[in-house]
């Protein structure tokens, strides 16, 4: 989590490093300083918890630390500040005037896109065997993946021009970091979003064809594979309030209010996945078409910047005596 923070804030982070009558206080604040460290007076280039890089003549040089001296240096600088802020948060303004808040008590989380996964990445993953049977597309171990998609269809089931056989099934993977949350918070509430982008239902399968947000356990939390295809599960994470394929908005966010809160991982990711939910969930073949299908679309990660990215929202509360570092999420807008 401190590595995906002075990653995110690595900018604002070199220039409290080397900004002329800023650089000497925030050198302090880090302990970069005198005789604690080689780097003198020296443009610092990158930092991370443990480690600092700066340009000496035509080299590179670094420092490493055994431990995360950076991180808890920041944590302990500017605590008091923040759990000042956190308090104002519960004691007024989530009460009573939610505007003033400061956001101790949100987190927003987003899967990584393709090639700086830490912890959390989303794409599809799919069964394609054409001309097969239900059974065999459903439950088949699955023999193919996609994790570096910006726009994609996450939950497809495809008929074969033969009748009754199928070619393919595809179901969404999204996974997010909510570590940052802590083993003390008390999640009171969350949201899954996923930015629509299209539909089709070749199927004729409207009203009942719809997606909803079931558990996933991929092998990695870094990379999707082919056989995460039989990873997802079949039981609702919302209380079965699937979104129908006649209310999928394919142009702004579509919303699951999640109701297992409980399967929210405090001190690590949290894997959901997304299928449709009313056949391929429920073991139900559609009604067959010759070479068509039903197609629910929506970006991923990859898509740039993260306006419309695939996102959780987790309201929680915390202990008074909570000394997690609320810190990372206070400064982080999205919360990851």
């Amino acid at each position: 989590m401190w590595l995906r923070f002075f990653k995110r804030y690595q900018g604002v982070l070199i220039f409290l490093l080397n900004a002329p009558g800023i650089r000497w206080w925030f050198r302090y604040v880090l302990r970069i300083h005198g005789e604690r460290s080689s780097v003198g007076k020296k443009r610092i280039v990158a930092i991370l918890p443990n480690a600092i890089w700066w340009v000496d003549g035509t080299s590179y040089k670094a420092e490493f630390r055994t431990h995360g001296k950076y991180s808890k240096r920041l944590y302990y600088a500017f605590k008091w500040i923040f759990y000042g802020m956190h308090f104002f948060d519960w004691l007024i303004a989530d009460r009573f005037a939610p505007s003033l808040s400061f956001g101790f008590n949100e987190l927003t989380a987003y899967p990584d896109p393709d090639g700086s996964e830490d912890n959390s990445t989303d794409g599809l993953v799919y069964h394609l065997a054409s001309g097969s049977s239900w059974a065999t597309i459903r439950d088949g171990a699955g023999n193919g993946y996609n994790d570096t998609a910006a726009e994609d269809y996450f939950a497809v089931i495809r008929a074969n021009v033969s009748s009754s056989l199928w070619d393919y099934i595809q179901r969404g993977i999204y996974l997010f970091e909510t570590g940052g949350l802590g083993s003390g918070a008390t999640v009171t509430a969350a949201v899954m979003s996923i930015y629509g982008t299209n539909k089709w239902d070749g199927l004729s399968c409207s009203p009942d064809a719809r997606v909803d947000v079931v558990s996933a356990d991929p092998a990695s939390l870094n990379a999707l594979a082919a056989g995460d295809f039989d990873s997802l599960g079949t039981t609702s994470h919302t209380s079965d309030a699937a979104i129908t394929y006649t209310n999928w908005n394919t142009s702004a966010y579509n919303d699951w209010t999640i109701t297992n809160l409980g399967y929210i991982s405090k001190t690590g990711t949290t894997k959901y996945g997304v299928r449709e939910f009313y056949y391929d969930a429920g073991n139900t073949p559609p009604n067959w078409v010759t070479d068509d299908g039903v197609f629910f679309a929506g970006y991923f990660a990859d898509q740039a910047g993260t306006a419309n990215d695939p996102k959780l929202v987790v309201t929680y509360t915390l202990p008074p005596e909570d000394n997690a570092l609320r810190f990372v999420i206070t400064l982080r807008s999205d919360g990851v």
